[in-house]
């Protein structure tokens, strides 16, 4: 068991274990409500480890996540393209760049795998 527990309410950890060993002695509980309760126990610990994070610090993580969600779209896209034809033409990876819509990425991507050649992948695009 972890410090969070005991130190919250000011017992040392051999009255927390005492505790705990008591209840555990006096309340058998069911094989599933046991595993749910030391999940709790878990949970509670790690959350009163943690420090709290901010709104605006979750925002710009999740920013972060998607630039580099499309980032690697891009990078994949322009692989696969690099693997078919050998060359990706800097233009085209400019456009590539362009865009920020990743379900869209995600179809450039298949279309990548399929696609006959350069120049109809960049028709692809342009529409």
């Amino acid at each position: 068991m972890g410090t969070a527990l005991y130190e919250e309410q000011d017992y040392s950890e051999r009255e927390m274990w005492g505790l705990c060993a008591f209840l555990d002695w006096v309340f058998t509980l069911p094989n599933e409500l046991t595993l749910q309760f030391d999940d709790f126990v878990k949970e509670y610990e790690e959350a009163k480890k943690m420090r709290y994070v901010t709104t605006w610090e979750r925002r710009g993580f999740n920013e972060g996540v998607e630039l580099g969600i499309l980032q690697k779209s891009r990078e994949d896209i322009t692989d696969i393209l690099e693997v078919r034809f050998q060359q990706v033409p800097k233009t085209l990876e400019q456009k590539l760049d362009s865009f920020d819509d990743t379900s869209w990425l995600s179809q450039l991507h298949k279309k990548a795998v399929l696609v006959g050649s350069l120049e109809e992948f960049e028709q692809l695009i342009e529409k």
